[in-house]
């Protein structure tokens, strides 16, 4: 007689570990496109075994719900921008498998690490009373790290949008929000103080940037002395002070004449002003005269050094104000005064300046390029949505100006055809085009929307960082002079283009990384920290929301410097001693 087989002998754990190694194998096969025959399949297959059998134990409820995060958002990221080849594929196996797959993978990956980080603590419970010589020290070193970019491109970098300012500034173009007039104001001041020491204005702007260099190094060193006035150990601040010091980008763009530079600055000492507020209030529940006063100064910064800052502190501002308003009006009332500010700056203010407001097409990237790939799919369109898009621009110059990855030629066409004039008059006309388009061909909109903004969300994605030159300009003698000797300058450009040739250096440079730091770190200060201070990430995921929702180009290093320059906060936020 044969034997039955007994389900009770059965080990349901196995199961469901070679089930998930199974699935994880699959999709990660499939994310690499190997071969179902590749040899590779079974080692992965061996090593997510072993790690799901890792993560078979029980875990806390928080380890497991910061994991689960982890686990939706990192498949999210991968199968949006794997969605064009999952729908090619035409298989129901690979196009459910991958997501499943990835979920399961990330989730219990980050569970096992997860479970090893949340009581680690890099704090030492003792006292610290050289804050002055750490703040300097850490500028110093940072300041001189990037004197090689200023010689490499003195007196500094200036772009085709950084040239528009100068001239706004010294007053030969009229003055526009296109770029922010704060910003403008600080090249004004700052260029203006150096053409008048040193008589010309490659002065000027040498002056810029040295000084440029000192905010920056400044607003990066304050972290860093808030790290240290919190007791962390010697090797931590060390690692934030080399991660501004050594990768190129940060000293190339000191010297850069961007908005994008000192909106970074603004968003390092706002976040690290906000949670040092949030510690003071939960020890006892007052505002440090310090604290308050950073948070105004680099808030209003926030708010109008970026377009996209203002909506992000209003993001922020939502949250913080349910949190606190029954605990502590007084910040409510801190954090409303300063949006306030901002928004009567942006509007009676700059109005009273005769500031020209920044044109629509700016925020219209993503409607835009979801209609231009409608129509480069040549679908049909009713015959009233083409006559009213020709006034913006043709059906033809749409064909052949598409980029899937660039709104701007596009918008630039639309913009010599005074196409701002007709979206301001035709607002709602044009929105019903765009939504009663999107409700007939939903897949191109998603597409166009994946193809414009994966650069944010998805790690392996180059795409340009530096604009090292001085365009041609009307200024007398503002020209680029390497002050390097030759062989110095050579090994400069090394070093700034190793990121092209190194394994993981690289990650540092992808802005994708960046997110997903984020996203990880989020998660480990939920399991760390109270929930409060996760409020710090706010600002700069309503920046990373906002790009999503407006970027021109698919990876614009600059839009997501702010992210960069935050990092190190978020990564050793969540390893704060408890309170």
């Amino acid at each position: 007689m044969s034997k039955k087989f007994d389900i009770k002998s059965f080990d349901i754990k196995i199961f469901k570990i070679l089930l998930f190694a199974y699935l994880s194998c699959a999709a990660i096969t499939a994310f690499l496109q190997m071969n179902t025959t590749s040899i590779m399949a079974l080692f992965f297959f061996v090593a997510l075994s072993y790690m799901f059998k890792m993560r078979s134990g029980t875990s806390e409820k928080k380890v497991r719900i910061a994991s689960v995060f982890c686990g939706v958002m990192f498949s999210l990221f991968i199968c949006m921008f794997k969605l064009r080849w999952l729908i090619e594929q035409k298989s129901i196996f690979i196009f459910l498998s991958m997501p499943i797959g990835l979920f399961l993978f990330f989730e219990g990956f980050t569970n096992i690490v997860y479970s090893r980080l949340k009581d680690v603590c890099l704090c030492l419970d003792t006292d610290r009373n050289k804050k002055a010589k750490v703040f300097f020290i850490s500028m110093a070193v940072m300041f001189l790290m990037w004197i090689p970019h200023l010689l490499k491109y003195y007196p500094g970098n200036i772009t085709v949008d950084s040239l528009q300012q100068l001239n706004q500034a010294f007053g030969n173009d009229p003055l526009s929000n296109h770029h922010p007039i704060l910003h403008t104001v600080i090249i004004k001041l700052l260029v203006g103080i150096g053409k008048a020491i040193f008589g010309d204005m490659q002065g000027g702007v040498a002056f810029f940037s040295v000084c440029q260099m000192l905010m920056l190094s400044a607003a990066f060193s304050y972290l860093v002395v808030t790290l240290y006035g919190y007791g962390y150990k010697k090797i931590v601040l060390v690692f934030v002070v080399l991660f501004y010091a050594v990768p190129a980008y940060h000293g190339d763009y000191s010297i850069t004449m961007w908005k994008d530079i000192w909106f970074a600055a603004a968003a390092v000492v706002f976040c690290t002003t906000l949670w040092r507020l949030m510690i003071s209030l939960e020890k006892d529940n007052k505002i440090p005269i310090f604290e308050g006063i950073m948070l105004a100064f680099s808030g209003l910064g926030f708010c109008l050094l970026r377009s996209n800052g203002l909506y992000a502190y209003v993001f922020m501002y939502v949250i913080f104000a349910i949190i606190y308003a029954k605990k502590n009006i007084k910040v409510v009332t801190l954090a409303t005064g300063v949006l306030f500010a901002a928004v009567v700056i942006h509007g009676p203010i700059y109005s009273s300046l005769g500031a020209q407001p920044s044109e629509p097409t700016e925020s219209l990237a993503i409607p835009q390029q979801q209609l231009a790939a409608v129509i480069k799919e040549e679908c049909e369109l009713p015959q009233e949505y083409v006559d009213s898009l020709s006034n913006l621009i043709s059906v033809e110059d749409v064909k052949a100006l598409y980029a899937p990855n660039n709104a701007d030629r596009i918008k630039w066409r639309i913009r010599d055809n005074d196409g701002d004039e007709y979206i301001k008059e035709h607002k709602g006309e044009l929105f019903k085009i765009w939504f009663f388009t999107g409700l007939k061909h939903p897949i191109i909109y998603t597409l166009a929307f994946i193809d414009q903004t994966c650069g944010y969300y998805y790690p392996d994605i180059q795409y340009w960082i530096y604009a090292s030159q001085i365009v041609g300009n009307n200024f007398d003698g503002l020209k680029q002079e390497c002050k390097l000797p030759e062989d110095l300058s050579k090994l400069y450009d090394n070093w700034v283009n190793a990121y092209k040739k190194y394994p993981v250096w690289g990650l540092l440079h992808s802005i994708g990384t960046m997110t997903w730091v984020c996203v990880f770190t989020l998660g480990l200060a939920f399991l760390n920290q109270r929930k409060k201070m996760l409020l710090v990430f706010i600002p700069i995921i309503g920046v990373i929301l906002t790009i999503l929702m407006a970027s021109p180009i698919w990876a614009e290093f600059r839009y997501a410097y702010s992210v960069f320059a935050t990092v190190p906060l978020f990564c050793t936020l969540p390893f704060y001693k408890k309170i």
